[in-house]
């Protein structure tokens, strides 16, 4: 790659070809080796490694999804509670909604 960069530079009189062709490749090889690393993560035997890299942000993104969850799943019980507790509602059992947290 970096031999066609400076054959690239000799035919082309200006020298910003070959540095853009060289940060070029060393952009797709950056590309490579993190996916590389982020599949190497998915397997058990690099589990210490992901918690080392990843583990502080992972476990905030599970603590921020886990709160939007309980949010709306919140607020859906909320309203259904309310739905069963209007005026028009029958009163029977199939109406009474129960919540466990």
């Amino acid at each position: 790659m970096v031999i066609l960069g400076l054959v690239f530079s000799s035919v082309v009189p200006d020298h910003n070809v070959y540095w853009i062709f060289s940060i070029n490749v060393l952009v797709q090889f950056l590309d490579v080796y993190t996916n590389f690393i982020c599949i190497a993560f998915t397997f058990r035997n690099f589990i210490p490694w992901y918690n080392r890299v990843c583990g502080l942000c992972d476990n905030k993104c599970k603590q921020c999804c886990s709160s939007m969850f309980m949010s709306e799943s919140l607020a859906g019980m909320h309203d259904q509670i309310e739905m069963s507790d209007s005026p028009g509602s029958s009163g029977s059992d199939e109406d009474n909604i129960e919540i466990t947290i």
